[in-house]
């Protein structure tokens, strides 16, 4: 369902989308409600046969780590370079190199992978309130769907092949509208490490995380407006206080922890200049 939430939301997002023409709305629109998802984990990894025929030409071994990846990467490689010049006919868990495993999400033309290293706290629990989904796991899923509608995402359609679905107006109205998040970012400055936000090379992903957040929002807020407003859980700290916030308090202090690192002053850099 909060799936769903989100992907609707992005629809009404773009079919509201002033800066595009009408025509490149309704590809927006078709792109939007034609977006796939794929969750979790595959069930070809349960069953032994398959996974048996897919590695079968592998030689493996059971004393080297370096090697198995070694084998198990060249065997992705050469069935990247098969594909190649290769009809499209959609893309599944095999095409987009993915770990089951990873904490992280990811999108490849017109689909959005959430694999099971994703779906668990502080991203995402079935069983804690819907404010902390929304905040964690919700705009995660609006930040990689929106790199469908960006500079990147303008040059593939719904069908996941390539094509220039903007026209040139399109294109001069979004740049007009990109210009000033560049330079919003722009004057960022890290006051340790003297580091200034690139940002021209951090673009894609700063429109995704505001386009990420704005969307979980609104589906939070219809959601709450559905199935009504969700009971206050108070935080409890170590030494006996408490603070009592309100759902919509709580869900950007779950996006915001979700966003919490702590990162060496080289990777704060590199992340400051190209992320």
């Amino acid at each position: 369902m909060l799936v769903e939430d989100i992907s609707k939301d992005m629809s009404r997002l773009v079919e509201a989308a002033d800066w595009m023409h009408s025509e490149a709305r309704s590809s927006a629109k078709l792109k939007a409600d034609n977006l796939q998802f794929i969750i979790g984990y595959p069930m070809d990894l349960l069953n032994d046969t398959f996974l048996d025929a897919q590695y079968k030409q592998n030689n493996l071994a059971v004393d080297s780590f370096l090697h198995n990846m070694m084998v198990v990467h060249k065997q992705i490689e050469e069935e990247t370079f098969r594909k190649y010049r290769s009809e499209f006919k959609g893309a599944d868990y095999t095409s987009v190199n993915a770990m089951v495993v990873e904490v992280n999400a990811y999108y490849v033309p017109n689909v959005l992978g959430l694999p099971l290293g994703i779906l668990q706290e502080p991203v995402f629990n079935s069983e804690r309130p819907q404010y902390m989904n929304y905040g964690g796991i919700g705009y995660v899923i609006g930040h990689e769907s929106s790199h469908g509608f960006d500079e990147n995402g303008r040059l593939v359609n719904h069908n996941g092949t390539l094509e220039m679905w903007w026209d040139e107006d399109t294109l001069s109205s979004f740049q007009e509208k990109v210009r000033c998040m560049v330079e919003q970012y722009s004057n960022i400055t890290n006051k340790d490490t003297n580091v200034t936000v690139n940002g021209v090379l951090t673009q894609s992903e700063n429109i995704a995380d505001n386009v990420g957040i704005k969307l979980a929002y609104r589906a939070y807020q219809r959601h709450v407006a559905a199935h009504g407003p969700e009971p206050r859980i108070p935080l409890r700290f170590p030494d006996g206080s408490s603070l009592e916030l309100s759902p919509n308090q709580m869900f950007w202090v779950s996006f915001a922890y979700f966003q919490c690192a702590k990162l060496s002053p080289q990777e704060l850099d590199r992340t400051m200049r190209t992320e």
